[in-house]
């Protein structure tokens, strides 16, 4: 069993926007002998989002920082 993160970002559709992110998340797993699966949301579907069902199994947030 692994860890779950969360990615909360402005271009969610565009994964290679948070290529260093997704390799640190990866290698971070690797390095504690761990499985990590990334799920992603795009900011404002977060915002718009009343359910808390997205946290469910969620073991981390990640935000990350952008210009604008």
């Amino acid at each position: 069993m692994g860890l779950s993160v969360l990615i909360v970002g402005k271009y969610t559709n565009l994964k290679d926007s948070y290529k260093s992110l997704v390799e640190s998340i990866t290698h971070g797993g690797l390095a504690n002998n761990t499985d990590v699966n990334i799920k992603w949301i795009n900011a404002e579907d977060f915002e718009k989002n009343k359910n808390n069902k997205i946290f469910e199994d969620i073991n981390g947030i990640l935000v990350p920082g952008g210009f604008g």
